[in-house]
């Protein structure tokens, strides 16, 4: 098949542009990965990490030395039992820009604990909403 010289140039064009849309699409945090990265940026005691993944908005409005204590609070929940063994993703709804998340925390010491987090989406981001 032959092609023409000005076709080639836009086969490639449309190329990239999948192939770029395909690597944003990839790259996006799903609500699940959202939390799951969050929960081991705490267990590891990085708070900066962490408050990435919380939504800006109510950061915004809570006072800097409340959400510290709370996120000292949750890595030293998770030290009380020895460590974070991995977080297992039970069920992930999603309605538009409103995601939950629904998972489960295993500890090192064997013992687990059910949980659940709100999720926002902003600029195709997802944030777990704070006092939710």
């Amino acid at each position: 098949m032959k092609t023409t010289p000005h076709k080639l140039p836009f086969a490639v064009l449309l190329i990239a542009c999948l192939c770029a849309a395909v690597a944003c699409q990839w790259l996006s945090r799903s609500p699940s990965s959202t939390v799951v990265k969050f929960y081991e940026a705490v267990a590891k005691g990085k708070h900066k990490e962490a408050k990435q993944f919380l939504d800006p908005a109510a950061l915004e409005q809570m006072p800097a030395i409340v959400l510290d204590q709370a996120l000292a609070a949750a890595s030293s929940e998770i030290l009380d039992h020895g460590g974070l063994e991995s977080i297992q993703v039970e069920k992930e709804t999603v309605q538009g820009d409103n995601a939950q998340v629904q998972f489960v925390i295993r500890y090192k010491d064997g013992s687990s604990k059910k949980d659940k987090e709100n999720l926002i989406r902003k600029n195709r981001k997802w944030f777990i909403l704070v006092g939710k």
